[in-house]
């Protein structure tokens, strides 16, 4: 993943212009809650880092596109009724959930590219953005999750670090969590619903819940929910 100039296009997104505050941690006493994300003075440090979630998206899906046309072109269909675009866009509407945590209302991006529904919430706290990708067939779908999920550890590891990833039971079929440091905690699943490819990233750079990794999964179970 590279970051570019703040107003330049990565992939599918335009990275906004504003400045955002850096990520710093402040340490707990023995046996204390959890740290909570203090704010360094906008202004005050290098904006190198910001948009790291949203270009982190961008890019995989445009390197992943390339993979996956190569791999679908001699796949079959699958036995099921193929979802379709439309239904993805809905699937993609699905806001963050998480409980004593609040979002915006509405997504402060929501649209259509080429074969992929996507939105994305975001406040001075936290980032989240849902990519619904529609593929012709679910064995095309299913083999575009290796490279997607290859691809994802590369630009992690050029961008902050990887702290785990595992498969992931109870989430749709070939189900992925990669959980990635550096810039707040962040996590992101991958899975497939038939022909469907999704992605549920969250990002917290701000004041963060107790139990993070909880809230992202509770969004990725929304999400999944609205596919079945």
């Amino acid at each position: 993943m590279s970051i570019g100039a703040r107003s330049s296009r990565v992939g599918k997104y335009v990275l906004p212009t504003h400045a955002r505050v850096r990520r710093v941690a402040t340490p707990s006493a023995p046996g204390s809650r959890p740290p909570v994300v203090q704010f360094v003075p906008r202004g005050s440090i290098s904006n190198h880092n910001v948009g790291r979630s949203r270009a982190m998206t961008a890019a995989v899906r445009g390197a992943a596109v390339i993979a996956v046309a190569i791999l679908a072109a001699g796949c079959g269909g699958g036995g099921s009724k193929a979802f379709t675009l439309s239904y993805a866009k809905r699937i993609a509407g699905v806001r963050p959930v998480a409980p004593g945590w609040t979002w915006p209302p509405t997504a402060g991006e929501s649209r259509v590219h080429g074969s992929t529904a996507m939105s994305e919430w975001e406040d001075d706290n936290k980032l989240a953005h849902v990519d619904v990708e529609v593929h012709h067939s679910a064995s095309a779908a299913h083999h575009a999750m290796a490279p997607f999920n290859a691809l994802s550890r590369r630009y992690a590891r050029r961008e902050g670090y990887i702290l785990g990833e595992e498969g992931v039971s109870d989430l749709g079929d070939d189900a992925w969590r990669l959980r990635i440091g550096g810039n707040g905690p962040e996590v992101t699943y991958h899975w497939r619903r038939r022909n469907l490819v999704l992605e549920a990233h969250m990002q917290c750079f701000g004041a963060c819940p107790a139990d993070f990794a909880a809230a992202a999964r509770a969004w990725a179970e929304a999400v999944d929910a609205e596919a079945h």
